[in-house]
């Protein structure tokens, strides 16, 4: 197949890490990245570290060559670039989450039917999927007997430089996707919905959902960017076991307790069981998430493959929460 000829649409704050990332696969010969766009001409010094630097993307794409790009735009930005960039004869394209913010979901849907119409592939940039915890989750899901219920907190602080999208969008959609992931992208319906705007008016800080999926597993999700501490938490209940997650720990990331002990617990024997270890911890890969998803997009490219976090199932997952946003 010919060369992979790859450009990165935004340099704010995550796409200097997709900038950083593109290099170092670069140079070990896996694409070629050359190139980086933003609107923000002061952004060059820092740009021309990594590839050439752009103002204008549509530039960027026809003196480059590029055949695929990574958009890390704005989320609201991200349709109206990716439509460009099909026109303009791109047919790879990685979109940052969330695709769209859900008040432009109609948008992600028309963004869709191009792409089918265009042959385009899509990928949602999803990173909890290439957690090495959710990975190697994913690997002993069996272990835990039938699923039950999975119950995530993602907290965090008030990201100031977002105001088009809420917290909803930006930390919840994660653990939707999360739940879909482990179970082979069921679907889920949302039930019930607590949330508040407390510091911008319509911008959603606070969100705790129920959700069933299809075979009437439950999804307990609570999201906040009202905290001081970062905290990233998945429990998931199965008949046989309990999976716990501590996503920033990286010493215990992912936990099996057996689930008799659960039953069994009273004060006599948290007594005698204090300081013991009394599950097992999975060991884990070693690698970064975004490092991975993107050398799996360029995978995709080379065997002709949908991505597992498609364009479709993206905006499913955020037709789903397109409840909370009402």
């Amino acid at each position: 197949m010919k060369e992979i000829r790859i450009g990165l649409i935004g340099f704010g704050v995550m796409g200097r890490n997709y900038a950083r990332v593109l290099r170092k696969i670069s140079n070990e010969n896996l694409c070629y990245f050359s190139s980086i766009s933003d609107l923000n001409p002061d952004l060059k010094r820092e740009a021309e570290k990594y590839a050439r630097f752009y103002q204008d993307y549509r530039k960027m794409i026809e003196e480059e060559k590029l055949n695929s790009v990574c958009i890390v735009t704005p989320a609201h930005e991200s349709v109206k670039v990716a439509k460009q960039c099909i026109e303009m004869g791109i047919n790879n394209i990685l979109i940052e989450k969330p695709i769209v913010p859900l008040a432009y979901l109609r948008e992600g849907y028309e963004l869709l039917k191009i792409s089918k119409e265009r042959n385009v592939r899509i990928m949602s940039a999803d990173i909890i999927c290439f957690d090495p915890a959710t990975i190697t989750l994913k690997k002993n899901i069996n272990k835990l007997g039938k699923v039950n219920a999975i119950l995530t907190i993602r907290f965090g602080k008030y990201p100031y430089r977002f105001t088009e999208v809420g917290v909803n969008e930006d930390l919840l959609v994660h653990d939707f996707t999360f739940a879909r992931y482990l179970l082979d992208w069921e679907k889920f319906y949302v039930k019930n919905v607590i949330k508040n705007a407390f510091f911008r008016e319509k911008q959603i800080d606070f969100v705790s959902v129920e959700a069933v999926s299809q075979s009437n597993v439950r999804l307990i999700a609570s999201a906040t960017w009202l905290s001081e501490e970062k905290i990233r938490l998945a429990i998931v209940i199965g008949e046989e076991k309990i999976a716990q997650i501590n996503f920033l720990d990286e010493k215990k990331n992912l936990r099996l307790l057996p689930k008799e002990i659960i039953k069994q617990i009273d004060l006599k024997v948290i007594k005698q069981i204090e300081g013991k270890e009394i599950g097992e911890t999975v060991p884990l890969e070693k690698f970064e998430p975004l490092e991975k998803e993107i050398k799996y997009f360029l995978e995709t490219i080379r065997k002709n493959e949908t991505p597992i976090t498609s364009l479709e199932r993206a905006l499913e997952t955020l037709e789903t929460l397109y409840v909370t946003a009402l």
